[in-house]
């Protein structure tokens, strides 16, 4: 979002930013006005378990369904009364969101404004030609293959997201907006007239029925940030041993899922290993460390990746859209060919 925002200040645009008071200063360095959170809630700058402890530990649907609940759909009213009375102060002609902000959407769909979503993950609408999202099936646009996403979308449909749909319907309600039949997660909100994917096309599923209005616009990266106080090992990552770095991301970040094993295998080798952890899981199951391994909760990619020899991540979307942004191979545990990573 800050490479954007900037680039439409530069271009002599008035921006309206809307977010969490933790991010005043970046927006502001941006030229975009900041306006502040009121009705919606305001958890920047926490990580997941911070601002909803009671997610810690959840895994598979349920931390999937929780975490889309509580995150996106339940604070979307309140983010929906502060985007519409900014908007009657100020005359936007156009809203740009990220594709899970349903305040955004709900603001869009009340005042017919054009609503823009830039994607901070996968591309989130359905498709005849992929199975639903998170069944981590291969696409497929055979007649036999479309048969088996029909099915699979009927099957989550009645499994899986039957409770969403329901809190979306609940959720709508609340704010005066009638059920949808179609729609965007479990009908939530309707589709955007533009939706800009921070990829290249060829990182997502092929598609013959994408969203109109879909746009590939490459990886949005950032720039590396004004300030970096590196940590007293830094040093360490030119001293010839091949690097290792370990993440899972910041929501699905249960130690033993990765961390642990990763960290139990590579200790004692002849290699430097990183670990960044993105949030405060708990660590102490990683501990006591090997000599070999180095671990932080944050190290800005800019400045870490160009010293990577190998990546080792739960396929995080933007930890890996900067990796290949590297020129990193990619390699999942489906592919057993040697890569870097």
């Amino acid at each position: 979002m800050l490479e954007v925002a900037r680039e439409l200040t530069r271009r002599g645009h008035e921006v309206r930013w809307y977010t969490g008071r933790a991010f005043r200063e970046q927006v502001e360095r941006t030229g975009a006005h900041f306006e502040p959170m009121h009705a919606g809630l305001d958890f920047g700058g926490r990580s997941r378990e911070e601002a909803f402890p009671g997610h810690a530990g959840l895994s598979g649907a349920a931390n999937f369904t929780t975490g889309v609940r509580d995150i996106f759909y339940r604070t979307a009213p309140g983010q929906m009364d502060d985007l519409l009375a900014v908007l009657e102060r100020f005359a936007a002609e156009c809203i740009l969101a990220d594709d899970m902000c349903y305040g955004a959407c709900f603001a869009g769909e009340r005042t017919g404004i054009p609503l823009v979503w830039l994607n901070n993950s996968v591309y989130i609408a359905g498709s005849r030609d992929t199975a639903p999202l998170g069944r981590g099936a291969m696409p497929s646009a055979s007649l036999l293959g479309r048969a088996r996403n029909a099915l699979l979308r009927f099957v989550a449909d009645q499994v899986v997201m039957r409770g969403m749909r329901r809190e979306a319907d609940r959720t709508r309600a609340r704010v005066g907006l009638p059920r949808l039949r179609t729609g965007a997660m479990a009908n939530i909100a309707r589709p955007p007239a533009l939706y800009l994917m921070g990829t290249v096309r060829s990182f997502e599923f092929p598609r013959s029925d994408l969203l109109p209005g879909t746009h590939f616009v490459g990886g949005l990266l950032g720039l590396p940030p004004e300030h970096f106080d590196p940590p007293g090992w830094w040093d360490e990552l030119q001293a010839g041993r091949p690097v290792v770095l370990l993440t899972q991301g910041t929501t699905a970040n249960d130690v033993d899922r990765l961390l642990a094993p990763a960290v139990r295998a590579l200790g004692g080798q002849d290699v430097l290993v990183v670990v960044t952890t993105g949030s405060g899981v708990d660590v102490d199951r990683l501990r006591p460390l090997p000599d070999n391994v180095r671990l932080e909760r944050f190290i800005p990619y800019h400045h870490l990746l160009p010293h990577v020899d190998v990546m080792v991540t739960n396929g995080g979307y933007n930890g890996a859209n900067a990796a290949l942004a590297q020129g990193y191979r990619w390699s999942s545990h489906r592919d057993r060919r040697r890569s870097p990573m």
